[in-house]
């Protein structure tokens, strides 16, 4: 029973489903967990990571995964965006993130990594990085590099 219990968890952390929708977070290979850890920007609370995201982006890069704890400090992988173009966006509830997933779908735009955290209050919420075809290529390289999946939405 206790086995059955634990997979039941472990499914409905990786996917959420309902008959309109179904969403599969990005997963991290343990095997390169090293090499996220390297890499990842230190963990900051979240209006100072706000500002790190903001210098970073302006200075051309993006943020292929974003993790959030004690739901105040979070962290980034960044890397340069050569080309193609990028959105992000953190802390926003299910109907926020699906909402904003439709918009930059229809706009063209893929869905690279989506995380959840629970707040103090415990609500869920997301971060996600969607990218252009033009990015698409090398994100997905990335996302294979550090053993991250690719996060995947599909409404019905």
């Amino acid at each position: 029973m206790k086995k059955m219990i634990l997979i039941l968890l472990l499914l409905f952390n990786y996917s959420c489903a309902n008959e309109d929708y179904r969403i599969n977070l990005s997963q991290l290979n343990l095997l390169e967990d090293s090499l996220r850890e390297r890499d990842y920007s230190q963990w900051e609370p979240n209006i100072v990571s706000q500002e790190t995201f903001d210098k970073k982006t302006a200075n051309g890069y993006y943020p292929i995964i974003s993790e959030t704890r004690e739901y105040s400090e979070t962290r980034r992988i960044y890397k340069k965006l050569d080309r193609g173009y990028f959105v992000s966006r953190s802390g926003a509830n299910l109907f926020y993130f699906l909402k904003y997933h439709t918009k930059y779908t229809k706009e063209g735009y893929t869905l690279l990594t989506l995380t959840r955290y629970t707040t103090r209050s415990g609500d869920k919420r997301y971060s996600a990085t969607w990218v252009s075809n033009g990015a698409l290529e090398d994100s997905l390289e990335y996302l294979n590099y550090y053993g991250i999946s690719q996060a995947s939405v599909r409404l019905d």
